[in-house]
């Protein structure tokens, strides 16, 4: 995590994040493991029109670790582009390009659960590669950061 995000959200929300960050490095390990050794993690985030804290906070956080890690990220503010039809209403991983993930998130967008998806195979395709094709309009900047468009519009 960042100084400046550190200082933005205070002593204790830092120290939680920091106690995070230490319990995330086993999946940070896994993600540079499985780049290292040619699989291909995608992933496709549509924020909430209205960003929510929790969206804010894997987008500043959370998103910009793994991404570091290997993970390929691009993160959609619903409401705030002209998205391509291709693109579907829900948030998904695509693994190493046959593997498709679908995240389910609460009304808050907070992570629930994941489940595996392999009916939505070429749909998750076509959704990736029209995300991918989108021209970055904003960033969380830096190598190995997610593209966030949209992600730090205030509420």
């Amino acid at each position: 995590m960042t100084t400046r995000h550190a200082r933005c959200w205070g002593p204790s929300r830092r120290a939680r994040a920091e106690s995070k960050a230490s319990r995330k490095q086993p999946w940070l390990d896994r993600l540079a493991s499985e780049k290292a050794h040619g699989l291909h993690r995608h992933r496709v985030r549509l924020l909430h029109e209205q960003v929510t804290d929790y969206e804010r906070f894997e987008c500043e956080w959370a998103y910009a670790l793994n991404s570091r890690a290997g993970e390929d990220i691009r993160v959609l503010r619903l409401g705030e582009h002209q998205l391509p039809t291709e693109l579907i209403d829900h948030d998904y991983w695509l693994l190493d390009d046959v593997h498709p993930v679908r995240m389910h998130y609460g009304d808050t967008g907070e992570f629930y659960r994941a489940s595996h998806v392999p009916d939505l195979l070429e749909e998750y395709r076509a959704a990736r590669n029209a995300a991918w094709n989108l021209p970055s309009r904003s960033s969380t900047g830096g190598p190995g950061t997610p593209n966030c468009i949209g992600a730090h519009a205030r509420k």
